[in-house]
């Protein structure tokens, strides 16, 4: 595997903020950000402000390979009009951005399925944003936990099984045992209606805090 420099890490970055990444390309990055600091919060900050926006309203999921597919229209279109000359830099950003803003239209026309109603971010216990929480209506109600910057996040080498704990608004907890992701994103059914969720925790094995959330401020 080719190793990514900095550089290169910036021009895609947004691409991987928004799940549009596949493949080696995918894979390189992901190898460079266990290694680079600073691209990790680039790309954490990255993530939360993508999914924060999405949740500007009520929001369902698009179809599989929608992105992938508006992205790839826009890309024919701006290939049909320049012909054959390399695309400028500023090419790659504009897609993305046109490809979140049909995520957001997207997002507004319902279909009966789930909807996100909140997010959080996750943050370790010095506050540093590590990653995003999602609370979605679904029937039953689910939580989406995308830890984005790992290595902040298990800084005191956390002992798997990792549970999420999850806070009600009436002072009840209940702990989930989560199967191990490479990626660090779980998807988890909820003990009770989304709206009832107060926050979440995500611990390791001796009940060690790696990040929490709190749906009340987000």
């Amino acid at each position: 595997m080719t190793a990514m420099t900095c550089d290169q890490m910036h021009e895609i970055a947004d691409e991987l903020a928004l799940d549009m990444l596949t493949g080696p390309e995918r894979a390189a990055a992901l190898h460079h950000l266990e290694h680079c600091e600073e691209c990790r919060g680039t790309v954490a900050s990255l993530t939360v402000t993508a999914d924060l926006v999405l949740l500007a309203a009520p929001a369902s999921p698009p179809p599989a390979g929608f992105e992938s597919r508006v992205l790839s229209r826009i890309e024919h279109n701006e290939q049909c009009r320049v012909g054959a000359r390399r695309r400028p830099r500023w090419i790659r950003p504009a897609l993305v951005a046109a490809a979140l803003v049909a995520l957001i239209v997207f997002a507004l026309i319902p279909d009966g399925r789930g909807a996100s109603i909140a997010a959080a971010p996750m943050r370790t216990t010095d506050g540093t944003v590590v990653g995003t929480a999602h609370l979605r209506a679904e029937d039953p109600a689910s939580m989406v936990v995308n830890v984005t910057d790992w290595e902040k996040a298990g800084a005191g080498r956390p002992v798997p099984p990792y549970r999420i704990a999850i806070d009600r608004r009436d002072g009840t907890r209940q702990f989930v045992t989560l199967v191990s992701e490479p990626d660090y994103s779980w998807h988890v059914s909820l003990p009770a209606p989304a709206d009832q969720i107060l926050g979440v925790t995500l611990v390791d094995r001796d009940g060690s805090v790696l990040c929490s959330g709190s749906f009340d401020a987000s």
